[in-house]
């Protein structure tokens, strides 16, 4: 995407900052509106976040591994992030949960 270094490491910088400030944002509408409003503005915040992060972001890793921050591992194979175990999602199951019922709790 951007071949050369210096520009990309400015361009990473602004990237990390508007995600800073967006993260402010969903703060401060978490803080000041109702649950609906703040639940449509944090997924569009998301969303937007997402695609700085595989639009911009992620190229730019691939082409100048040495900006990946540390802590954020980039498959080598297929250059996607992982996140580190500690932080990473448990895979959700696609079969129902069933709730055993337990002795004197009436289910």
């Amino acid at each position: 995407m951007i071949a050369n270094r210096k520009v990309a490491a400015q361009i990473e910088a602004l990237m990390l900052d508007v995600s800073r400030q967006l993260n402010q944002s969903i703060r401060s509408v978490r803080d000041s509106r109702p649950g609906n409003e703040f639940q449509a503005y944090r997924r569009a915040v998301g969303f937007v976040m997402g695609r700085i992060f595989t639009d911009i972001m992620r190229p730019i890793y691939k082409m100048h591994p040495q900006l990946v921050p540390r802590g954020l591992e980039m498959d080598p194979d297929t250059k996607q992030a992982n996140r580190p175990a500690a932080v990473r999602p448990r895979p959700r199951s696609s079969a129902k949960r069933t709730v055993k019922s337990r002795p004197g709790r009436g289910r």
